[in-house]
């Protein structure tokens, strides 16, 4: 073979501008290209299971340009220059900030569960009693009533709720927030609650931070 002959099309390396149509930041990557010469093209499918909704049924012939296409597949390293250009988010991504956002209103919502029951116990108010208002105001949720029930029916091990996860959440959110230039007063706070019942109880469930509130005023709220 004529060291000038080649099984391939030419190629080429050329830098590509790539824009994230939500954000409209640009990312650039270097991409080896490969440059097709265009023509006649059957665009479709007659395979009988196509989905007609992504255009893979009826075909047709169309004319194609000549056109350059990346030689290989995008590769993961180019994928996160370009997140990291643009600020894109995937669907999976999407989930994942949601949940973040998420987690830093559940914190919030522990945390000022803790600190109100600590109020309640030290001015002498049974637990019963907070529960019973808690639950039926327009405060009471799922988050609030499990974890002040939980609270004074001292069950602060093996609830299935583990500190180490609550306080692994709040730093994802804390993190998203620091890096996006949110300032995030509650949750942070949360934060603090949690590092020092994970510090002091670290076998102990979410519920387990109150005692340590508890034990700084010298009251516990029992039913």
């Amino acid at each position: 073979m004529n060291k000038d002959d080649s099984c391939c099309a030419p190629q080429r390396t050329e830098r590509t501008s790539i824009t994230d149509r939500s954000t409209g930041k640009v990312s650039s990557v270097d991409a080896e290209k490969v440059e097709l010469a265009g023509g006649p093209f059957r665009l479709g499918s007659n395979y009988e299971l196509a989905y007609p909704q992504d255009g893979e049924e009826f075909t047709n012939e169309v004319i194609l340009s000549p056109f350059l296409i990346d030689k290989y597949s995008v590769t993961n390293q180019k994928f996160m220059t370009f997140v990291d250009d643009t600020g894109y988010v995937t669907e999976a991504g999407q989930g994942q900030t949601v949940k973040a956002c998420l987690q830093s209103l559940i914190g919030a919502q522990f945390s000022a569960t803790f600190e109100a029951s600590a109020l309640a116990a030290k001015a002498g108010i049974s637990g019963e009693v907070l529960h019973t208002v808690f639950s039926t105001s327009s405060a009471g949720c799922g988050i609030v009533n499990n974890a002040l029930q939980k609270i004074i029916d001292r069950q602060f091990e093996g609830t299935g709720s583990h500190i180490n996860t609550m306080h692994k959440d709040l730093t994802i959110s804390l993190n998203l927030a620091e890096n996006l230039g949110v300032p995030m007063h509650t949750a942070s706070a949360a934060m603090q609650i949690f590092h020092a019942g994970r510090t002091k109880y670290p076998n102990g469930d979410n519920w387990v931070c109150t005692r340590v509130i508890e034990e700084i005023v010298g009251a516990e709220l029992h039913r």
